[in-house]
């Protein structure tokens, strides 16, 4: 008697174990936005676009990244420059101009 009511739990415990489980769900597709002629953008939300390119933003950069890279790459200097429709954003020279090997003898900052 004791076997069988140890089975029947068995056996409904099983049968319970898929009811637990969750059902898949169908996957919903996001609704199109309706854009209207008559909708325009407004002054909270004004339409991206791209900025040109400028020394502001190229300065920093470099600046930021060169003396880095110089440093983890054992080196004594390096020049950038960018260039945007055949004028100079940005002509920079970091670390050395003259690297010595000798003691004494120092070497030019840049």
């Amino acid at each position: 008697m004791v076997r069988l009511r140890r089975a029947l739990l068995f056996v409904a415990m099983c049968a319970s174990v898929p009811a637990l489980a969750q059902s898949p769900q169908t996957a919903v597709a996001p609704k199109p936005a309706s854009a209207t002629a008559s909708e325009k953008p407004t002054a909270a939300n004004p339409p991206s676009a791209p900025r040109a390119l400028e020394r502001a933003d190229l300065e920093p950069f470099f600046d930021g990244i060169i003396p880095l890279q110089l440093e983890r790459s054992d080196v004594a200097g390096a020049t950038v420059l960018v260039m945007k429709n055949g004028k100079d954003l940005l002509r920079k020279g970091y670390g050395f101009s003259e690297a010595v090997a000798e003691a004494g003898l120092g070497a030019t900052a840049v």
